[in-house]
């Protein structure tokens, strides 16, 4: 049996929304996909992980179109989620390690922009492959989902920064992967979507942070995981693609 050839992308394309048209930009130095990419508060971004990618970071300069290596994780991940605190300061959650074949991680790390650096902070009470996270109004972190293993992981979990540890909130009734969370107006949080492995849930969910509970709202027309799910400037959530 023939081995499949894996290729990885590292060409870069911008949209330049004046000329209403995309640009080529400055490669990655490391090819990777499933990483995770995030915008600064200093209006660079960041790119962690993914596989080919193992425990590297990279900081992209818009204002020269080029990519430079950041300090490295201190684990190898892809699948991971990644959030932006309050403070700035950049959550990374769980995921696979890159170095083993579907090792779920319950670890977590920080990144500080200002010293470049990363610390670990503490680990997730379940690990997860592919959770979801949204950062909350009052600073805390939701994470949801994920698989642990090949088990979709029904277990939620808040993550306090300023105490810097993670506790159980209300579990779904079933475990996903593959969905959104997208923080509501009024503090509250909306997960679409995703999949338990064997289909994916039309149903749609909202988190009660004043009580830490869950309630179900009205289902997508459509059964989708893996799409996309944007806010828009009148309040609305716009979902798009998926499986």
């Amino acid at each position: 049996m023939k081995s499949k050839k894996m290729w990885v992308i590292v060409i870069i394309c911008v949209m330049n929304i004046y000329a209403d048209e995309w640009q080529q930009t400055g490669n990655l130095n490391t090819g990777r996909y499933v990483a995770q990419a995030i915008l600064l508060d200093n209006g660079k971004v960041l790119i962690t992980g993914g596989n080919h990618g193992g425990n590297s970071c990279e900081i992209y300069d818009p204002s020269t179109g080029t990519w430079t290596y950041a300090a490295s994780m201190a684990q190898a991940r892809w699948y991971h989620a990644m959030v932006k605190l309050q403070n700035g300061k950049i959550l990374v959650i769980g995921g696979d390690d890159t170095l083993v074949g579907m090792q779920s991680l319950k670890s977590c790390e920080i990144y500080d922009p200002n010293t470049n650096t990363w610390t670990l902070t503490d680990s997730l009470n379940r690990a997860r492959i592919e959770p979801s996270a949204v950062v909350l109004q009052n600073g805390k972190v939701l994470v949801t989902g994920g698989m642990d293993g090949l088990t979709p992981v029904p277990e939620c979990e808040i993550y306090d920064p300023q105490t810097g540890t993670w506790s159980y909130t209300s579990p779904y009734p079933s475990g996903r992967f593959g969905h959104t969370l997208t923080l509501l107006p009024n503090g509250n949080v909306l997960s679409t979507g995703g999949t338990t492995l064997y289909s994916g849930p039309a149903d749609t969910r909202i988190y009660e942070v004043s009580t830490g509970t869950w309630r179900t709202t009205g289902e997508l027309n459509v059964k989708r995981d893996h799409h996309t799910a944007t806010t828009l400037d009148n309040g609305k959530i716009l979902v798009v693609g998926g499986m």
